[in-house]
């Protein structure tokens, strides 16, 4: 296991078994949130063996990280992501 997202609102911790992990609301999404704010693809998590990164895939809604919305972004562990709204 590379990492792990734990969600704010309670529920168990997501494992993070692979480098690049693509977060949204279809099916096919290595992370799936069933939100309809939360588009199809909604951002790409990637780990370059010391540190992950995340970008937005251009959603509608946007992704923030500790309240601020950003496209790019290296991540740090205490870090809060929100995906749209």
């Amino acid at each position: 296991m590379l990492g792990e997202l734990t969600p704010c609102g309670g529920g168990a911790p997501i494992p993070l078994f692979f480098r690049r992990i693509i977060v949204g609301r279809q099916d096919d999404c290595d992370v799936t949130i069933a939100a309809r704010s939360v588009s199809s693809k909604h951002c790409e998590l990637s780990f370059d063996g010391t540190q992950w990164h995340l970008r937005d895939m251009g959603s509608r809604n946007g992704t923030a990280v500790n309240g601020d919305r950003c496209r790019e972004m290296s991540l740090q562990p205490e870090d809060i992501i929100s995906f749209a709204k």
